[in-house]
């Protein structure tokens, strides 16, 4: 029964048996090992309830989508989030959980990034957005515009993984030394530049060694 909550209708989801097992913390922690959409289901308390959350992530992080808007404001919360992924690296039992299980999202876009689902507060929270970052460099974008467009906290990353360019702010766009390192990742970042440097002769040089 635990298998059955993907793409259930709101007049199945208001069968009487169906409401008794959402009412039900123990049949919400077992269910979410499957099926983490489970929590969307659960009673608002339940999503409010701090203590539950933490236990609801620790069995599969994906349930803080569903989480109320407080505790996905919440950075401890997020952290969780972040160390319950990073346990299911180590388990090859719990491999989905850093990937989006969900029938109709594309296979070529089947990661989760929890930074996605975090408040607007703790997406321009830079120790927050770097601890994200560290998780999967790709949560990068889903950081605030101030962030994305702060140098000092993008260059670093830029060094160590030049495929973040395409998230990078516009402001940095025309930042020669950035869209260096920005190309050597692929030619494709090319369109992502400034139209001020798309006609200088080192950029174009590094597009044409990089493709």
């Amino acid at each position: 029964k635990y298998r059955i909550f993907y793409g259930l209708t709101e007049a199945v989801l208001s069968d009487p048996r169906i409401q008794a097992w959402l009412n039900s913390k123990e049949f919400i922690s077992e269910a979410v090992k499957d099926s983490p959409i489970v929590m969307k289901y659960a009673p608002s308390e339940f999503k409010t309830d701090r203590d539950f959350a933490f236990s609801a992530i620790n069995i599969h992080p994906h349930v803080y989508e569903f989480l109320s808007d407080d505790l996905r404001a919440d950075g401890d919360v997020f952290y969780s989030v972040l160390d319950s992924i990073e346990k299911s690296r180590s388990d090859p039992t719990q491999k989905s959980a850093i990937f989006l299980i969900h029938p109709v999202v594309p296979a070529s876009n089947n990661w989760w990034f929890p930074l996605q689902y975090a408040s607007q507060e703790l997406q321009s929270d830079r120790e927050v957005v770097q601890k994200a970052y560290d998780s999967l460099s790709d949560n990068l974008k889903y950081a605030s515009e101030d962030l994305l467009n702060d140098r000092s906290f993008i260059y670093p990353k830029m060094k160590e993984d030049p495929d973040i360019f395409e998230y990078i702010g516009k402001s940095l766009l025309d930042d020669k030394e950035l869209v260096l390192l920005g190309i050597r990742s692929g030619p494709e970042m090319y369109e992502h530049i400034a139209e001020s440097l798309k006609h200088d002769k080192e950029v174009a040089l590094e597009a044409a060694k990089s493709s």
